[in-house]
C-alpha cells in the first residue's frame, strides 16, 4: 500500500470551538485560544495528546495546543475498524518517527483499542518489523500502515 492509499484511510476529525469559562483557556500546557479561534467556528483536528489530567488538541493550520474541553466533539465520526491482516488488528500511523530503535511514535487512526481515539498520539509497543518502502510496521498485536514520516 503506498502512502497516498494510506492517507486516504485517515478520517477528518472536526470540532467546533465553544467559548469556555476562563479557567479552561490556558489550563496546564494549553495555549490561550481567544486571539486565534472564533466561537462557533469548526476546525479540523491534526492530533490529540491525551494525558492523565487533560487532553491537548493540535488543529490543522493553527499554531498552539488547546484544551480539549473547549471544543464540541459532536461532529467527530465514529471510529471505524480496518479489516485484520494475518490475524492482527490494523491501524494507520501518520506523522510518525522512530522513538529509539525499537518503537515508533505518531498520530494513530483506526486503532483497535477503544481508549485510543482517532488523532491520538501514541508510542507503539516493541517493533517486530518495519518496511518503509512498503509503508508497514508490525508489533506483537498490531500492524501499522505508515503514512507520512514526521
Amino acid at each position: 500500500m503506498n502512502k497516498e492509499e494510506v492517507k486516504k484511510l485517515i478520517p477528518a476529525i472536526k470540532v467546533k470551538y465553544k467559548f469556555p469559562p476562563m479557567e479552561h483557556h490556558s489550563f496546564g500546557r494549553c495555549d490561550d485560544p481567544r486571539d486565534l479561534l472564533s466561537e462557533g467556528e469548526v476546525y479540523q483536528v491534526e492530533s490529540k495528546d491525551v494525558s492523565s489530567w487533560y487532553t491537548l488538541v493540535k488543529l490543522v493550520g493553527i499554531s498552539g495546543h488547546y484544551n480539549s474541553v473547549i471544543f464540541d466533539w459532536n461532529d467527530t465520526p465514529e471510529k471505524e475498524r480496518l479489516p485484520p491482516r494475518n490475524g492482527k488488528q490494523v491501524a494507520v500511523l501518520q506523522n510518525w518517527s522512530y522513538w529509539g530503535s525499537d518503537y515508533l511514535s505518531g498520530v494513530v487512526y483506526h486503532h483497535p483499542y477503544d481508549e485510543l481515539s482517532d488523532g491520538s498520539i501514541v508510542y507503539t509497543s516493541t517493533l517486530l518489523f518495519v518496511n518503509e518502502e512498503d509503508n508497514i510496521a508490525e508489533t506483537k498485536n498490531t500492524i501499522y500502515l505508515l503514512g507520512d514520516k514526521a
